[in-house]
């Protein structure tokens, strides 16, 4: 399996989001429901009383209907900054790497030399690695990550999806790999300014021969708006 179905990865994210151990709510009819709702209730009116105070809320627009919200969408004064940084910290702590150290890259260096290649299939003398390590799974949450708001990750996720159907210890590593990229870079998103004059503006590019292992060349492409990604693939 080299393609990882986008449905099977935002059913894998919802269950992440839904499986959180935090008992906080989630709404305003979860907080009044609470036995504590009159504590909660001065709580948000202090933190809406700061956020006021401080002007960090522009205009507020609605979300359309048709349109189900990634996760967090912050309006400020000079434009809208996107991310999925409490999804990332719970899929960080889904695959128990939310403690691990991090690191600065999200891959490794590729070498075009097939017999040193780190993301080179799997060879005839490697196991694949068993039911225990979630590497499917892991993938797909990865996706959604990809996908929405990060893609920085895009590549390093789409190119070890393509060892879905046989992972090795080297693939897992990769994996591991970019936890440790979000875990030093959780709170990285897309913001998109109101005032900028650029346009829509899109960059293509291919690898002649970049993938050594079926001598094929890899294409990626990015659009930016108000010079900020709105759609990408690699």
């Amino acid at each position: 399996m080299e393609n990882i179905d986008e449905v099977f990865s935002y059913a894998l994210a919802f269950d992440i989001n839904n499986g959180n151990e935090d008992p906080e709510p989630r709404s305003i009819v979860e907080c009044q429901n609470r036995h504590d709702w009159l504590k909660w209730k001065d709580a948000i009116q202090a933190e809406l009383n700061s956020l006021n105070k401080r002007k960090v809320f522009g205009p507020i627009v609605l979300t359309p209907k048709a349109v189900k919200p990634v996760e967090y969408k912050w309006h400020l004064q000079n434009g809208i900054f996107v991310h999925q940084s409490i999804y990332t910290k719970k899929v960080l702590k889904h695959f128990n790497m939310d403690k691990a150290n991090p690191l600065s890259t999200p891959m490794v260096v590729r070498s075009l030399n097939v017999e040193k290649d780190p993301f080179r299939p799997c060879e005839d003398n490697e196991e694949i690695v068993g039911p225990e390590v979630p590497y499917l799974s892991a993938i797909g949450a990865l996706m959604y990550l990809a996908n929405c708001t990060r893609p920085d990750i895009a590549f390093a996720v789409n190119l070890l999806a393509r060892f879905s159907s046989s992972p090795t210890r080297r693939h897992w590593n990769g994996i591991k790999h970019i936890f440790r990229y979000l875990q030093g870079a959780i709170d990285l998103g897309l913001f998109y300014p109101n005032e900028s004059k650029k346009g829509l503006i899109g960059y293509a590019d291919a690898g002649h021969l970049s993938d050594p292992h079926k001598a094929r060349s890899q294409t990626g492409y990015v659009f930016t708006c108000g010079g900020t990604a709105i759609s990408w693939r690699s």
